[in-house]
């Protein structure tokens, strides 16, 4: 193992020099900036501060929120038209997929569902139509069915309204 010996620093540069093997070579240093001390902290515990290009997103992310892309449902971004709101569901404290496709295949019934989600609380979600028409249709079919044991409530999807 070659142990390097600093000879000497010149702009950016630094050589160093091998004694075991006689050689030398030519380093580029880091630059050297000043950092406010709780920046330097920061960067010395691993935490990001924001600022700066990108705001701090990927610090977010480590500590458990959500980040780009994550936590989005196509029931959000559908148009309200195409939207049916389904009440009486089973409650769910976290989300489950199988169940999810179920409710999707149920759904069906009244017409072609794209996506179905059951809320994590309150025992309700919605499912979203290929059309505004089909969403009608599934209100007046599947209003009142048994899904999983539980009867169904289906109406229209209504905005919340701002408080």
């Amino acid at each position: 193992m070659a142990i390097w010996v600093q000879e000497f620093v010149t702009s950016r540069f630094r050589t160093a020099f091998c004694p075991s093997s006689g050689t030398s070579r030519r380093l580029l240093l880091p630059k050297m900036v000043w950092l406010p001390d709780n920046v330097w902290l920061a960067q010395k515990l691993g935490l990001a501060l924001g600022g700066g290009k990108g705001g701090g997103k990927g610090a977010w992310n480590s500590w458990g929120g959500k980040g780009k892309g994550k936590g989005k449902s196509y029931l959000r971004a559908a148009k309200p038209e195409n939207k049916v709101w389904i009440g009486g569901l089973p409650e769910n404290s976290k989300r489950d997929v199988d169940l999810n496709k179920k409710l999707m295949e149920h759904m069906k019934q009244g017409g072609e569902c794209k996506y179905a989600e059951i809320s994590r609380k309150g025992g309700s979600g919605g499912a979203v139509y290929k059309t505004a028409d089909e969403a009608q249709a599934a209100i007046a079919l599947l209003n009142g069915s048994v899904f999983e044991g539980h009867t169904l409530e289906v109406d229209v999807w209504e905005k919340k309204a701002k408080a």
